[in-house]
């Protein structure tokens, strides 16, 4: 895929295989099952950003919309962070 593509194809299915891609999961070896909730998981989740954008921010304006879409980066930050950190505090148990 080109960079002028990857740039400009914005399908929830190209994010869906950058996200299996940035967490490392190959589908093919992945359980189906597993895979199969994940995407459910990941449509959900993008479907309800949508909506928020669509539905709430877009009624903003840009400054403020700006402010709430840093705010949440920022729990997704946080979120990743404390998961990493429970990941390695669990790893050290095992």
């Amino acid at each position: 895929m080109s960079a002028t593509t990857e740039k400009t194809d914005f399908t929830i299915d190209q994010q869906w295989r950058r996200f299996m891609e940035r967490c490392g999961i190959d589908p093919e070896t992945f359980p189906e099952i597993q895979v199969q909730e994940m995407s459910r998981a990941f449509y959900g989740a993008m479907g309800q950003m949508l909506l928020l954008f669509r539905d709430e921010l877009a009624d903003l304006s840009e400054e403020d919309g700006i402010k709430h879409l840093e705010k949440m980066l920022e729990e997704v930050v946080e979120f990743w962070t404390e998961q990493n950190r429970l990941n390695d505090q669990q790893s050290q148990t095992d």
